[in-house]
């Protein structure tokens, strides 16, 4: 029987390092969403699955942020999930080389998506990682990036990216509670890793 850890993460959580940490600790194959994503906008058709990509016209961060609002972003998203999580439902459910244990670094889904369509939630783990503190989201927004490298626009389009993040956890907190879907905050600290660990075992010897 296979055994699937969903540990999804806010923006500016730091995920990928995180979930390769925990994958090394636990001796766990991992997957990101955003991989699956990105293979499928390699082979999507540009008219037809116009979700995949930023509205035409926006293609870049500072178009698509100087003209949609933080709570337009968080919804169309939210929207944008929709149309991908099928696609990955096929992948994580045709994959034979995940055959017991596996780790996906979840970004395209919503807690209302994973309670209403996998089947197999028995033999999963869904998490939610999120980090309450601002000063720690905007240190990160503000020399990395979210849509793009952080040098490439203004600092006021950073402070809407900010709010953006905002927008997004409160609203996952919100369907994780509604869908008992177990949060955990990290503070970007090296005890992080083992927080999450701790939990996923416990979980696993209920």
């Amino acid at each position: 029987m296979r055994e699937i850890i969903l540990i999804w993460w806010a923006p500016t959580t730091w995920k990928s390092t995180l979930t390769k940490k925990i994958s090394k600790k636990l001796w766990f194959p991992y997957i990101s969403t955003d991989t699956i994503r990105n293979i499928l906008k390699i082979y999507a058709d540009k008219e037809k699955e116009k979700w995949l990509f930023l509205p035409k016209g926006y293609e870049t961060a500072t178009k698509f942020l100087n003209h949609f609002s933080p709570q337009e972003i968080s919804d169309m998203e939210f929207e944008e999930w929709k149309y991908v999580w099928p696609w990955i439902m096929e992948f994580i459910n045709n994959n034979n080389a995940y055959r017991s244990w596996i780790i996906i670094e979840w970004v395209w889904i919503t807690p209302e998506l994973i309670k209403k369509n996998i089947l197999w939630l028995k033999q999963c783990f869904p998490i939610f990682i999120f980090d309450n503190d601002d000063n720690r989201t905007k240190n990160v927004i503000y020399n990395r990036w979210l849509f793009e490298a952080a040098k490439n626009y203004s600092d006021s389009l950073k402070e809407k990216e900010i709010e953006w993040v905002k927008i997004f956890t409160k609203r996952i907190k919100k369907e994780c509670k509604e869908y008992n879907i177990k949060c955990i905050e990290i503070e970007k600290k090296d005890s992080d890793t083992d927080k999450i660990i701790k939990e996923i075992k416990n979980y696993f010897k209920a």
